[in-house]
């Protein structure tokens, strides 16, 4: 795998990964890596820790399907025998693009009708609207529904969800509004969110995004440099570090016609890694080797931070998310390598 831009490699094998001190010895212990130390890599170099100007890790995350409670209240005037119509409006990411009329708008809302109501209370409307959707599914049996509408936790609370497999999909708003004859279009009432079940994410690292986004193995791909082998292919089951770096080193060229020599040259090179977490996490593993020259690089440049930050639904300030070194899968940043891998 390799672009212009950033040379970039999966890696299933921890044996793939090797750190050597400066005498050329192997060291073993994540603890004991030293600025002076070189990470090599088998099949895509060797990377000076001292020379990396900027480092991030992120731990793998599986894809979550979004699921709130909306607390139902009854529309203005509503009485017995009347029905409700519900309208789910929903967005969606890259995954799940061709939901949207276009690329910059939202879905067509979900629209159905409850059977006539016999009573006029929330917990009445939230049983009229959960059999709705169970009828509504007896309707359109070959539909894939992109979520679910049940019961909530409260009484007066309806659960709406993303489906599994759509876990693209985020819930914008949810609508309720009286439907009987002779009432013209009653104005819509909002549904307030009561509680957030889970927030909705398509992860980070997985198997599923690489193979679609990233490695896109096909025959002219698969051994581009002869240098691929089984141990760079994606497993679309697995789970993958995400390891960025930019190496910054000068370069000595003959560049002259005259044959004089020309340097030191600036040079950049962006890294990019995936590790598969059920081989190369454990202590002293790949994961943590890199999580230790990550330290070693936040210390040594004042564009890396490397502090314990708490983020809200995954999500760190922007000044944090772009220079905190170690994230995790809740997107947490951590400090050290033990708290990283663990």
């Amino acid at each position: 795998m390799f672009t212009l831009g950033d040379k970039q490699r999966v890696l299933n094998a921890n044996a793939d990964v090797t750190v050597r001190d400066a005498s050329n010895s192997l060291v073993t212990a994540s603890g004991d890596v030293l600025a002076s130390d070189t990470i090599n890599v088998e099949g895509y170099g060797s990377i000076l820790i001292s020379a990396i100007k900027e480092m991030k890790l992120r731990r793998y995350s599986a894809a979550t399907a979004e699921s709130k409670d909306y607390t139902v209240v009854a529309p203005a005037g509503l009485s017995v025998g009347e029905a409700v119509e519900v309208s789910i409006f929903a967005k969606t990411g890259r995954y799940q693009s061709e939901l949207k009329n276009n690329f910059i708008s939202a879905v067509r809302p979900i629209t159905f009708m409850t059977a006539p109501l016999t009573g006029v209370t929330a917990a009445n409307i939230v049983t009229a609207i959960a059999t709705a959707w169970v009828d509504r599914g007896f309707a359109f049996h070959n539909e894939t529904p992109v979520i679910s509408v049940g019961a909530g936790s409260d009484a007066a609370d309806i659960e709406v969800a993303a489906a599994a497999g759509y876990e693209s999909v985020t819930i914008e708003r949810v609508e309720i509004k009286r439907a009987a004859q002779g009432i013209g279009s009653p104005a819509p009432v909002v549904l307030g969110v009561n509680v957030v079940n889970a927030v909705g994410s398509e992860g980070h690292g997985t198997g599923k995004f690489l193979e679609e986004s990233i490695r896109m193995a096909t025959d002219l791909n698969n051994d581009p440099y002869g240098s691929d082998v089984m141990d760079t292919r994606v497993d679309l089951r697995g789970g993958y570090t995400e390891v960025s770096m930019v190496i910054d080193s000068p370069y000595y060229e003959n560049l002259s016609t005259m044959a004089a020599g020309h340097g030191p040259l600036p040079a950049q090179h962006r890294l990019t890694l995936w590790l598969n977490e059920g081989t190369t996490i454990a202590a002293n593993a790949a994961v943590s080797m890199f999580a230790a020259a990550g330290v070693i690089a936040a210390g040594a440049n004042a564009g890396m931070t490397l502090t314990d930050q708490t983020a809200t639904n995954g999500i760190l300030t922007n000044a944090q998310e772009g220079t905190e070194t170690l994230r995790l899968a809740n997107g947490n940043s951590v400090d050290d390598v033990a708290a990283f891998i663990a």
